[in-house]
């Protein structure tokens, strides 16, 4: 059985969220893209460890899960999604 590796590194990784406002009295969605590691420093996660006590800047699928998540919950996102390399895995 062959292993499959990724080609890509954590620079690769982005977190990309549609959020709702106003515009001229109307509702507009806008879309930010914002990469991993300005995301850490964005929630004050640089440099501190998960609940498992690993690293934020392993960057674990489970770690991007709860950041997606923690981004989702906000009022005025409506989703959140994690690319890398420009392909949706989350």
């Amino acid at each position: 059985m062959d292993s499959y590796r990724y080609n890509n590194n954590i620079s690769d990784i982005n977190f990309r969220y549609v959020f709702q406002t106003k515009k001229d009295n109307n509702l507009i969605q806008r879309s930010i893209k914002v990469d991993y590691y300005k995301m850490l420093e964005i929630l004050d996660f640089k440099g501190k460890k998960d609940d498992l006590g690993i690293s934020y800047n392993k960057c674990t699928t489970r770690q991007l899960q709860y950041i997606s998540h923690l981004i989702s919950k906000s009022d005025d996102v409506l989703r959140c999604n994690v690319y890398v390399g420009g392909q949706i895995i989350l």
